[in-house]
């Protein structure tokens, strides 16, 4: 799958933090409980290589 796919399939990614070259992410989910600060959360990262194709995805799920 290209990027111009992922794009058209999930939208724009969020690249909100400094990722590895050819990464994106996408937030999948985010837990606030009963605080401002999140305490956990769920986030997609594509790779991709040089020629913009996927090769691998990751899901990291974090808790604080």
């Amino acid at each position: 799958m290209k990027y111009k796919e992922l794009i058209e399939m999930l939208g724009n990614p969020e690249n909100y933090e400094n990722l590895k070259p050819n990464t994106i992410a996408y937030e999948i989910m985010t837990d606030y409980g009963s605080n401002i600060d999140p305490v956990e959360g769920k986030d997609l990262y594509m790779i991709l290589n040089k020629d913009s194709t996927l090769i691998d995805f990751k899901l990291k799920h974090w808790k604080h």
